[in-house]
């Protein structure tokens, strides 16, 4: 039975529109892997949850998938595009217009007002005429449910209102897909309620891919239609959340559950400690 599930699923991936694929995606930092051999397909209008501890290689993947980050070897294509080795700007500027990203701070610039924070992607990315671009911002902002608010500064609204604005700007080009970097962090637990049901809303009303990178199981479960679990930078479990869920896997257990005791270790040094208090030091100066 649960083979013949697998081969259902198979058959259902294989006849939807894959948008980002990576394969085999490793990045190294000062010969440390980071990423090792990522295999993942990204299908059109779903929304993928990304999970896993500090320092599993989320961030690092995010960044990859973005091109801010450009990997050591695979293959990683968006929209068919291979990204990997792209150096040509103008591909590059045409494949940035088909996504957005929601930064994990809003990353809202506070010199400008929270319509114009909004509007600066539409007037650096078009010739729209002014009263044009003012008609789309209010159509982005009542989106979130702040179409009130775009003549206040972003100092003068709350940190969830805040996010709220930042996803605005997010899809203020209508993209394909967007990203969001932990989406409900420093949110209490009314207004990452709130974020959540606006991810799923806008990937609904705008039939746009959502990838999201965040910790909050809570959040995963309301929001994924499939999530993908990193640890040392692979790729070790993936599934619906009813899968995850129920995951026999000792390492999703203990994060899924938030348990302090399992697999996943609290220290990750490379090194014995008493070795490296000692490193460099001559037997004969110890007394």
């Amino acid at each position: 039975m649960e083979e013949q599930k697998n081969q259902q699923n198979q058959k259902e991936e294989q006849k939807r529109e894959v948008v980002i694929s990576a394969k085999n995606l490793s990045k190294i930092f000062s010969g440390r892997t980071v990423l090792k051999d990522i295999n993942l397909d990204i299908y059109k209008g779903e929304r993928l949850i990304i999970i896993g501890g500090s320092g599993c290689g989320k961030s690092t993947l995010l960044r990859c998938l973005i091109n801010v980050y450009q990997p050591d070897c695979g293959s990683l294509k968006f929209f068919g595009t291979e990204l990997v080795g792209l150096k040509d700007e103008k591909k590059m500027d045409e494949v940035r217009k088909r996504f957005g990203i929601l930064f994990q701070n809003g990353a809202l610039y506070n010199s400008l007002t929270v319509g114009e924070n909004v509007a600066l992607p539409i007037r650096e990315h078009s010739n729209l005429a002014k009263s044009v671009i003012d008609i789309m911002v209010k159509v982005k902002l009542e989106l979130v449910g702040l179409r009130d608010f775009g003549h206040l500064m972003p100092s003068q609204i709350s940190g969830g209102m805040q996010k709220r604005v930042a996803l605005a700007r997010a899809i203020a080009l209508d993209p394909e897909v967007l990203f969001y970097d932990e989406p409900t962090s420093g949110l209490d637990p009314i207004m990452t309620a709130v974020i959540d049901e606006l991810i799923v809303e806008l990937n609904k009303k705008m039939n746009m891919t959502s990838v999201v990178i965040t910790h909050d199981m809570a959040s995963a479960y309301r929001i994924a239609h499939r999530i993908v679990m990193l640890y040392k930078g692979e790729v070790i479990a993936q599934g619906t959340p009813e899968e995850i869920k129920n995951s026999q896997d000792k390492f999703v257990q203990q994060f899924t559950q938030g348990l302090a005791d399992g697999p996943i270790p609290l220290r990750v040094s490379s090194k014995d400690f008493y070795e490296d208090l000692l490193e460099g030091v001559r037997p004969n100066e110890i007394r």
